[in-house]
């Protein structure tokens, strides 16, 4: 699994997905508890950044659930093209 927080910068928990445990499930609910509004609403950036997260494994599922109380606000601030970058990483 992995975790990403974004506001005007993206961060992700680790740099690569974590394998499921109890004890990292754990240490990312911290993580997330610990986690402070600072402004800013990076769509595209975070939505890039969680799918380069994906692995290369065959056979291996992958899925993204975004939430965001936000319209985009910093980087790409136009939806029509978030999606267009979103498709594009994810087909490739």
């Amino acid at each position: 699994f992995g975790v990403i927080e974004f506001s005007a910068t993206v961060k992700r928990y680790k740099e690569t997905l974590t394998e499921r445990s109890d004890a990292e499930i754990a240490k990312a609910k911290a993580w997330v508890d610990n986690l402070q509004a600072t402004g800013g609403t990076n769509i595209n950036d975070s939505l890039l950044s969680a799918l380069a997260m994906r692995s290369n494994e065959a056979g291996r599922t992958f899925n993204v659930a975004f939430f965001t109380d936000g319209l985009p606000s910093t980087s790409e601030r136009n939806p029509e093209q978030i999606i267009k970058n979103v498709m594009a990483k994810n087909s490739g």
